[in-house]
C-alpha cells in the first residue's frame, strides 16, 4: 500500500472559551466544545483531547469520523501538536504546526 501523497490543509483553532473549530481547505468542517484530560491507566499516564461530538464532516458534508484527529493522545511542543490515534500500530497520527 502506498499512502496518498496529498497533504490536507487542516487548521485547528482552540478558542479561549473552550471551543474548537476545524477547517479543511478553508471550509469549516467542525465546531464544538473540547476538553483536555489527564488520564492514567495501568500506571501509564497520557493527555488526550475529547469533544462532545463523534462526527467530523469532510468538505462535502460526509461523515469522516474515521479521520477524527481530535480524538487521541496528544504530545505538545512549543510550536507543534501531535495527535496520535495509534501510530504504533499503523493508525493515523496528525502533526500540526502553530501559525
Amino acid at each position: 500500500m502506498i499512502p496518498s501523497t496529498e497533504v490536507p490543509n487542516i487548521k485547528i483553532e482552540f478558542l479561549a472559551d473552550g471551543g474548537v473549530t476545524v477547517t479543511n481547505a478553508g471550509k469549516t468542517v467542525f465546531t464544538n466544545a473540547y476538553s483536555i484530560n489527564a488520564v492514567t491507566e495501568n500506571d501509564y499516564s497520557y493527555i488526550n483531547i475529547t469533544t462532545d461530538a463523534v462526527t467530523i464532516t469532510d468538505e462535502f458534508g460526509q461523515d469522516s469520523s474515521g479521520d477524527n484527529f481530535l480524538k487521541g493522545t496528544i504530545r505538545i511542543c512549543e510550536n507543534e501538536l501531535l495527535i496520535d490515534n495509534g501510530i504504533a500500530f499503523d493508525a493515523p497520527g496528525y502533526l500540526l504546526r502553530k501559525i
